[in-house]
């Protein structure tokens, strides 16, 4: 545990350099924010996240320019750049933590896991994400808004996508274009609701979720738990010439 704390008061502090650094100056470095899967220990990540809020004095979502997420770390991504109320993002985030604990993880089926291939029910993910994804702000299709500066910045959460040849590569939903020639696939047009499912819907635990183009996705944590050099290809991806990359720590959650 003393290992754990030590490793989360170095990432606070970090962050919290980065954040004031990005606040300051007048044409900072791109600041990254990048955590990690881990379930129902997404709630280590709002902990280091209530603290890093309160001594920066700012919505984390005004802190920096790219925001990321796999997993559960996903979930907390998209309640960061696109909650309805930015002060209360973190808080948002741990009552989705509950919801899949309470609907999901709490209602397993053995059963349900030889008839369907998945323990929860599909009805619980649902319903979960539904209630989640109403406490962000979407456009009028369930898209979330697009990148504005100094309120809303580029996210993406990973995703896991099988390919025709049987490999699991990485697949994005973005808030943004992905730049041509893109170090991963992805997409912008998934609702919020859909991107909720996709990026936590752990293999024998959730369902999948199929997109309009067929093909299935399942949790991002089966191909990049830690997204941080996704979030570096991005980010390098999209940074003008003179502008340096600096990523913060991922914020981490133990297996």
């Amino acid at each position: 545990m003393l290992p754990l704390l030590l490793l989360g008061a170095a990432c606070c502090w970090c962050m919290l350099a980065l954040a004031r650094r990005r606040l300051r100056h007048r044409d900072p470095p791109v600041c990254v924010l990048s955590m990690d899967g881990g379930g129902t220990r997404g709630l280590v990540i709002a902990a280091l996240l209530d603290d890093i809020e309160a001594r920066v004095g700012y919505p984390l979502a005004e802190c920096f320019d790219l925001v990321c997420g796999s997993s559960t770390g996903g979930v907390a991504a998209l309640h960061l750049v696109h909650g309805a109320q930015p002060t209360s993002a973190v808080a948002e985030y741990r009552a989705s933590i509950e919801r899949v604990r309470s609907r999901c993880l709490g209602r397993q089926s053995p059963a349900r896991l030889v008839v369907d291939g998945h323990r929860c029910s599909r009805k619980g993910a649902l319903s979960v994400a539904r209630d989640s994804a109403a406490a962000m702000r979407r456009d009028d299709d369930g898209t979330p808004p697009r990148p504005a500066p100094g309120r809303t910045p580029h996210c993406f959460v990973v995703c896991s996508r099988q390919d025709c040849a049987g490999e699991w590569s990485p697949y994005l939903l973005r808030n943004y274009e992905g730049a041509n020639g893109a170090s991963a696939a992805g997409a912008s047009d998934w609702t919020l609701e859909d991107s909720l499912r996709a990026t936590t819907a752990a293999p024998t635990f959730l369902p999948p979720v199929v997109h309009s183009d067929g093909d299935p996705v399942v949790d991002g944590a089966l191909v990049a738990n830690n997204p941080s050099r996704l979030a570096l290809a991005e980010a390098t991806d999209r940074r003008r010439p003179t502008t340096t990359v600096a990523p913060s720590p991922t914020v981490p959650v133990a297996p």
